[in-house]
């Protein structure tokens, strides 16, 4: 080489993974029809979006059959995919998340969403958000959440376990069966999802014949909102439905919540009580 060093500087941009993938053309009708199962992840693409389906989940017959996320970090896609959307459980960073990683910084944003005109904050936007989209077929939609469990731990070369710890916590019980028990007149009244759906102006939110998990898990996100980080832990061993009334001005202070929570024969307290965390390590091996 004459004595002189290689230009070794790369003169264009090398793409990792083939683009034109038949399940990005759309030119080819019959295949896309026929298509069975995909799932993706991808880098954050500015002003883009994952179709327009609600919340970005989709039911046929009564199955999830596709789940995505338009831009979330990669705790922001380990929270859903191993609480199964908040369904089944209530895991946050900084209640019940734990990493053990080598950068954290790759994990959680160090800002509230909204601030892109920070060009730090933007530069780490675009290299830790990513989105998620997997669709399978109806038989095996509800296995939804499994498939991006994997899909994550595969890609991201991680170990995660659900575990159980003792810890203080915030613990819900019924004080009063027959008040928790008792059937409440709410017509006319609009419903819990109407409210959201149709963004109704109102001083309460009239749940009626909601199942107990439906308002614990309505709970924990307002607990966490507060900014009160104890995770809060359902003891009331209630299993019927219930109607309850909620100040839509969520909750100020726990003693000011239990005095309108014992209208329904519910309190809650704060106790040491074991509870489920979501433990995120990085293979090794």
């Amino acid at each position: 080489m004459a004595g002189k060093d290689p230009d070794i500087e790369q003169k264009v941009p090398y793409d990792d993974f083939i683009q034109k993938a038949p399940l990005f053309e759309q030119t080819n009708k019959e295949y896309l029809k026929g298509l069975q199962y995909y799932s993706y992840i991808a880098r954050y693409l500015p002003g883009a979006s994952i179709g327009t389906f609600s919340k970005g989940i989709k039911y046929m017959d009564g199955r999830l059959i596709r789940l995505s996320e338009n831009h979330g970090s990669i705790t922001d896609l380990l929270v859903r995919a191993f609480g199964e959307g908040g369904g089944k459980f209530f895991f946050r960073y900084g209640l019940n998340v734990e990493l053990h990683v080598t950068d954290s910084n790759a994990y959680i944003s160090p800002k509230p969403r909204g601030s892109l005109g920070d060009s730090s904050y933007r530069k780490w936007v675009m290299e830790n958000i990513y989105r998620y989209d997997c669709s399978l077929p109806v038989n095996r939609g509800n296995e939804l959440f499994r498939f991006m469990q994997e899909d994550l731990c595969r890609y991201f070369n991680l170990r995660v376990s659900i575990e159980k710890k003792e810890v203080p916590c915030f613990v819900l019980r019924c004080v009063n069966r027959e008040l928790l028990a008792a059937k409440r007149n709410f017509e006319n009244r609009p419903s819990y999802q109407a409210i959201l759906r149709d963004s109704i102006l109102t001083d309460s939110i009239y749940m009626k014949n909601s199942s107990v998990n439906f308002f614990v898990t309505s709970l924990r996100s307002e607990i966490f909102h507060a900014g009160m980080k104890k995770p809060l832990v359902d003891k009331t061993e209630y299993t019927g439905n219930i109607d309850l009334v909620k100040p839509v001005d969520g909750i100020k202070s726990i003693a000011a919540y239990n005095a309108h929570l014992r209208q329904f024969g519910l309190e809650i307290c704060e106790e040491m009580a074991v509870t489920e965390f979501l433990v995120v390590k990085e293979k090794t091996d």
